[in-house]
């Protein structure tokens, strides 16, 4: 039908075909409603300029729980400090302190605080060990200690100094021994302490502070009761 002539068509209730749309008009294609909204995880790409690194985490990995710390062990104990020793007199103290306290740049203190003054003059002593008498077994060999005895001590004091005090006075006492070399010696002078010489001092016996040094030292075998 042309448009343009004066026919014009309606519905049964009055109204134009199709709402008054021409008739050329389609109808638009049928659309469902989108589905419901449900979230779901988009993975974000790392973006360094904007601060955002990504991480092991992601909401699709379950998270494991963290491991538990390692036991520690307790340190080792502290060592105690080291006893502080005292120190040694300096040259100014040592100046100081009375001569007879030094002996040979050695000096003696006591338990009690006591310092001890030495004679002024010493000789030294090479005691035989073991009873051994090397007059009567040229060539052995035999221990010795080495001692510094006061010149001015009596005989019989240095035999009880050596330990003979057992039995009687005529079995305790010492010997003079005198070296000949290539291991032969000679008896010298005897001393028991019931003897009246032995109340002599050992410088009287020439046995002086020249002993061990300009001279031989004194060799003593021992006798004791």
């Amino acid at each position: 039908m042309n448009p343009n002539s004066g026919m014009r068509f309606v519905t049964a209730d009055g109204r134009p075909p199709m709402g008054g749309r021409p008739p050329q008009a389609r109808a638009a294609p049928f659309s469902p409603p989108p589905p419901p909204y449900s979230a779901s995880a988009v993975p974000i790409p790392p973006r360094p300029d904007f601060g955002y690194v990504q991480s092991e985490w992601s909401p699709l990995r379950p998270v494991q729980p963290a491991p538990p710390p390692r036991p520690t062990q307790a340190p080792p104990a502290a060592r105690p400090p080291p006893l502080q020793q005292p120190p040694p007199p300096t040259s100014s103290l040592a100046s100081r302190l009375p001569p007879g306290m030094q002996l040979e740049g050695a000096n003696f203190g006591l338990p009690d605080g006591s310092n001890y003054l030495f004679p002024e003059k010493h000789t030294v002593l090479h005691v035989i060990a073991d009873g051994h008498h090397p007059w009567e077994k040229p060539g052995n060999n035999f221990g010795f200690t080495r001692h510094k005895v006061p010149c001015m001590m009596p005989i019989k004091e240095l035999i009880r100094q050596l330990g003979a005090t057992k039995g009687g006075d005529d079995k305790n006492g010492i010997t003079e021994c005198i070296e000949c070399g290539d291991g032969a010696w000679i008896k010298g002078s005897t001393f028991f302490l019931k003897d009246g010489k032995s109340s002599q001092t050992l410088e009287a016996l020439g046995w002086d502070e020249s002993r061990g040094k300009e001279r031989k030292p004194v060799w003593i075998a021992v006798h004791k009761g």
